[in-house]
């Protein structure tokens, strides 16, 4: 017994003189002998009392009760290092690792500088895996096909305390007890999306088909049509990809043959498992603001097949409104092929300055005191200043010395989250909104025979009651089950909508988005569109109404009253459109209208039936508008989506053409033998039939019930459009409904957005061709700009009317860098501003038979006095306070006056916009 008493008294002997020791913190950053940070470096007391690991910025933090007075520094491809510190305080050191050359070669890339890679092994792996990707990427196995689940949940991120207790939403407090948690902090679940598919993919030739037996969606509504929408918010890819796209921008894949300009590279682990060699490949971005990514894949010996992929997005990456970005990949043995059998991403929004990433890997973040910023401050200034007395640098050495060492003082003044250090920081969350998305796949195949006919038709097929399962058809057919969070979504929306309240607050969110105020099955609006003015009606007030999907998704009744105070002359629209039956969601319809008001002219370009009559627009106006012509117009349209990426349209089309007095009069001027006579026309009739066809392979759409939304397109755009003027003889019975002119019109838009390295380039080519005798109505109006306002669509620098053609060709080219440059500026990176360069250029001619049917209009060019193309070129940054867009243009040809009005044109303007983007 006594025995037993003195064991414990000598335990707690010694736990009372461990504890005794003071608390020993050690924080700080660690660089190699070129100033660049080291990631993942070990950081250990001497007695092994406590280690840490330095983050992707190289920063660390290392705390506990010591009897050391020394801590090691060690990382891959490095020398070891011990440095005396003192035990019992917080104290803040700078560390330098030198390179080791027992462990390192260099690698080097040709090009026009020489670039060292730290990590000789941790760059082989990687390349063996580039090296293998045809052997491992399930896009390159001869078939394949699975089941999948995918899951696309929404909720609010890291509610705000305070909103708990705002009477305004009193009505809606009990959503709280629905609440789940993320990492330890509360989400408060909104919006579920599930859909159940049956996959199938080929190589050689590649194809892939999907087909959606189940699709359901919980939310504001349960449309199961919906839950697509939300599914294209995540465009599919694989950790083998060579780019990965979000939100518009690509980001390098640290497994792409360029992963080496774009990622640092660390083998800072391995295990054997069932006798095969595993490693661990950690990657970082080489500048923190470039695109590219942070995070960790496992690679097998011998196949070098990645078996695990998980990485976040840096917080200083030049992205706006994304806090988060988070994606792990786990793949599993099958058939001898490591597959990805569940994908899981997690995406973060918020209008708010970045704040700290949701996936925190550990809840201390290191804090620093502004004493301790300024020591360092110091100490890498007078370090600098001592190199920089080395007689043997080159100029440019220096200034690069001086750029990493500014990098790192600046560094500084941030933790490695990316947040801005203060003497009362504390880890705080920004509330956001997250969306995650699940992929499972299940009952995978590979290399099996896969009929032709599955193949057959669209690639997105769905079943005819895909939208309409029952719950127990959900139960059967899952692959994951639903949490219980998930399934108290749908009650808990069908409690929320219950409330009188949900009525106000979709009636205010609904205004706010569309600009139209609903009142049960009618809207009135636009809002924006209520007032407006120009020259040739005065202030023009204006009454709109349109059905809602409360009355039918299957039609929609929209039409306004409008009245000028000038001309004194009531103004109105029309219109019906029907939604007809169809299958996998294509796009199939009717539209019938009738419109009496004025327009800008154009045939192709422009196909807005009220683009004159915006508020914001009249207050911003540059200069008076008078350049408008009265129409009046009969039109029918049938358009139908063949299959997805191929949709076509018939029009029918009878307008009657007005002249605008003392602006755009209709003048005919001929000359007989000597004798000169000018014809005024009243008006002119025009009956056309007109065929488009969009083919989009690829493309996906925001599809709502009366209008869709072009998203995305990794391939080019192309529009045709091919247009017949009908004029019957006069004997005709159907002389009353034909026009006054004969012709045939032709129209071609290619455009094409593609994702690179360096940012991403759009490229648009247009051209057109008339045949027969008309007026200039009816042919090619260039649209110009004489506003504030940037025109994506039109020039910049030519007037309105100053440029008209019955044949001609465009080609716009806008690039933007997405921060490339501007990144690697000290200083200016912090703005995340970005540069843009733009060019365009137009080509064509009116011939003399179309000069003879109607006089062009005061301001007009003559192609045959202008010797060369028509040229603007420009320069932009976009992202300033991260909405805006400023651009500068210069007009390079066509410098001479304008005809008739002897107006000079601009050489160079500044012009503004409204940009937002991620």
């Amino acid at each position: 017994m006594n025995r037993h008493i003195l064991s414990l008294s000598l335990c707690l002997l010694v736990f009372l003189a461990a504890m005794a020791q003071p608390m020993t913190t050690v924080r700080g950053k660690i660089l190699d002998t070129d100033g660049e940070t080291v990631p993942y470096a070990e950081v250990t007391f001497r007695d092994g009392a406590g280690t840490a690991l330095s983050n992707g910025d190289g920063d660390f933090v290392l705390s506990g009760r010591t009897r050391s007075d020394f801590v090691q520094f060690s990382a891959l491809g490095y020398n070891e290092i011990e440095m005396q510190i003192v035990r019992g305080i917080d104290q803040l050191v700078s560390i330098k690792l030198e390179y080791s050359s027992s462990d390192l070669g260099e690698i080097v890339v040709s090009g026009r500088r020489q670039r060292r890679y730290r990590d000789e092994k941790a760059v082989s792996l990687q390349k063996m895996v580039i090296d293998h990707k045809k052997d491992n990427a399930p896009e390159y196995f001869d078939t394949y096909e699975f089941k999948e689940q995918s899951q696309v949940q929404i909720g609010v991120y890291n509610v705000a305390p305070g909103i708990k207790t705002i009477k305004l939403f009193k009505p809606f407090w009990f959503v709280f007890d629905y609440a789940d948690t993320v990492d330890g902090v509360e989400v408060m679940p909104a919006v579920l999306a599930e859909r159940l598919s049956d996959i199938y993919v080929q190589n050689n030739p590649k194809k892939r088909v999907e087909y959606v037996n189940a699709s359901q969606f919980s939310g504001a509504e349960r449309d199961g049509s919906k839950a697509e929408l939300l599914n294209e918010l995540f465009p599919p890819f694989t950790a083998y990809d060579d780019v990965f796209l979000a939100g518009g921008k690509s980001f390098a894949s640290p497994f792409s043959n360029t992963g080496l300009s774009s990622y640092r590279y660390f083998l800072t682990d391995s295990m054997i498992v069932d006798g095969v060699k595993r490693y661990r490949l950690d990657f970082s971005p080489r500048q923190v603001q470039m695109l590219a990514l942070s995070g960790t894949a496992w690679v097998e010996d011998s196949t070098y097949a990645i078996l695990s992929f998980e990485f976040v997005l840096p917080p200083k990456a030049n992205l706006n409104f994304v806090n988060t970005f988070y994606v792990k990949q786990d793949f599993e043995k099958i058939d001898g092929q490591w597959v990805d059998v569940r994908n899981y991403m997690r995406v973060g929004f918020s209008i708010f300055k970045r704040s700290t990433d949701i996936r925190h890997l550990t809840t201390d973040d290191i804090k620093y005191s502004i004493d301790s910023c300024m020591d360092l401050k110091d100490s890498l200034n007078s370090e600098l200043k001592m190199l920089l007395k080395d007689e043997d640098l080159s100029r440019e050495e220096k200034q690069t010395l001086k750029e990493d060492y500014q990098t790192q003082i600046d560094n500084v003044n941030y933790d490695r989250r990316g947040h801005r250090k203060s003497l009362k920081q504390k880890r705080r969350e920004k509330m956001q909104i997250m969306l995650q998305q699940i992929k499972t796949k299940a009952d995978i195949q590979i290399g099996t025979e896969i009929p032709d006919t599955i193949f057959r038709g669209e690639k997105l097929q769905f079943d005819s009651a895909a939208y309409s399962r029952d719950s127990e058809y959900w139960q059967d057919n899952r692959i994951v089950e639903l949490t219980q969070q998930q399934e108290n979504i749908f009650l808990m929306i069908d409690s929320v909508k219950k409330k009188p309240a949900f009525t106000t607050w979709k009636w205010i969110a609904d205004f706010a988005v569309t600009g139209y105020m609903p009142f049960g099955i009618l809207e009135v609006g636009r809002i924006d569109e209520t007032v407006s003015w120009n020259e040739i009606e005065g202030v023009r007030p204006k009454l709109a109404l349109r059905t809602t999907d409360a009355l039918s998704e299957a039609f929609q009744l929209w039409g306004y009253a409008a009245y000028g105070t000038k001309d004194r002359d009531w103004k109105y629209l029309g219109r019906a459109f029907f939604n007809l039956p169809t299958r996998n969601e294509r796009w199939h319809n009717l539209l019938l209208s009738y419109q009496d008001d004025f327009r800008f002219l154009s045939n192709v370009e422009n196909d807005d039936p009220t683009d004159h009559d915006d508020l914001v627009e009249a207050l911003l106006r540059n200069g008076p508008l008078n350049k408008i012509m009265r129409v009046e117009e009969y039109r029918g349209a049938y358009t139908r989506e063949w299959v997805h990426g191929l949709t076509t349209e018939l029009r029918l089309s009878r307008r009657s053409y007005f002249p605008t007095a003392g602006n755009l009069e209709f003048i005919r001027t001929s000359e007989n033998n000597g004798t000169v006579t000018v014809e005024s026309l009243d008006q002119f009739n025009v009956s056309e039939v007109t065929l488009r066809a969009r083919i989009g392979l690829g493309e996906t759409w925001l599809q709502f019930p009366y209008r869709r939304i072009s998203t995305t397109s990794l391939k080019p755009i192309v529009e045709l459009d091919f247009a017949f003027g009908i004029k019957p003889s006069a004997g005709s019975k159907l002389a009353p409904l034909g026009g006054d002119y004969s012709y045939q019109r032709i129209y071609m838009n290619y455009y094409h957005r593609f994702s690179h390295k360096a940012g991403y380039t759009r490229y648009t080519m247009r051209a057109g061709y008339v045949f027969g005798e008309i007026p200039y109505p009816l042919t090619f109006i260039h649209e110009g700009n004489n506003g504030y306002f940037y025109l994506t669509r039109g020039f910049n620098m030519i007037r309105e009317f100053e440029f008209i053609s019955d044949r001609f060709a465009t080609l716009w080219v806008d690039h933007h860098f997405d921060g490339q440059i501007l990144n690697r500026i000290p200083g200016i990176n912090r703005l995340k501003l970005r540069t843009i360069l733009t060019g365009k250029v137009l080509i064509g001619d009116f011939s003399a038979r179309n000069k003879e049917v109607l006089d062009l209009p005061e301001g007009t060019r003559d192609w045959e006095k202008i010797t060369k193309p028509y040229f603007e070129v420009g320069f932009g940054i976009e992202n300033i306070l991260y909405v805006f867009r400023l651009d500068f243009i210069w007009r390079l040809s066509a410098l001479d006056a304008l005809p008739s009005t002897g107006i000079e044109p601009n050489r160079f303007g500044v012009k503004i916009s409204l940009s937002p983007k991620f």
